[in-house]
């Protein structure tokens, strides 16, 4: 745990060293059991969060091997416009998922606005759900443009809301920091 602004938040805040580029992930090293590690994975873009005083970068990666699978989505669930967005911590290296964030927005129609719903969660180890966005969590998609002949679209956007360390406590509801961010990535978009 560290702390900031004077509230004890969390130890996935910590800032992430730059990654050099990847080399391309495909099925053929794949298929010679070639591991896949974050360091190989394709990057698709980037989560900028600010919660307090403390900047946190994370990655969008491709896990796509012969098949369309990003970390990035936009696409129609229930029936409902749906952003899902999980940026991985470049330092995790096997992309367990731990200190990861994930963002989960409604939207009125599969393009530029502003969600009716979100939810963001920073992920610690084995899953577990370290910190929390509040109710007051809005995102804003700024633009989204298709990429030709393919499946996929880049999107820039920006949130903004409060976070929470979660927890049994009083003390752990109360830890609480404004939270800012912006993403700029491509994303798999299947109306």
């Amino acid at each position: 745990m560290r702390e900031i602004s004077g509230l004890v938040i969390l130890s996935w805040l910590a800032a992430c060293a730059s990654e050099p580029p990847a080399p391309e992930v495909t099925l053929a090293r794949a298929l010679i059991n070639e591991p896949v590690t974050f360091d190989t994975i394709p990057k698709l873009g980037t989560l900028t969060i600010t919660a307090g005083t403390d900047t946190i970068p994370r990655t969008f990666v491709d896990f796509s091997v012969g098949a369309v699978d990003p970390s990035a989505w936009f696409e129609v669930q229930s029936g409902t416009p749906t952003l899902s967005l999980w940026a991985l911590d470049p330092n995790d290296t096997d992309l367990s998922g731990t200190n990861s964030i994930r963002v989960r927005a409604t939207f009125p129609t599969i393009g530029p606005g502003v969600s009716s719903s979100a939810t963001l969660a920073a992920i610690g180890e084995d899953g577990a759900t370290l910190a929390a966005a509040q109710d007051d969590l809005q995102v804003f998609v700024t633009s989204l443009v298709p990429v030709a002949n393919t499946n996929f679209a880049r999107a820039t956007g920006t949130l903004i809301g409060t976070i929470c360390r979660t927890g049994d406590t009083e003390a752990d509801t109360q830890a609480c920091v404004p939270l800012s961010g912006e993403f700029d990535t491509s994303v798999g978009v299947q109306n």
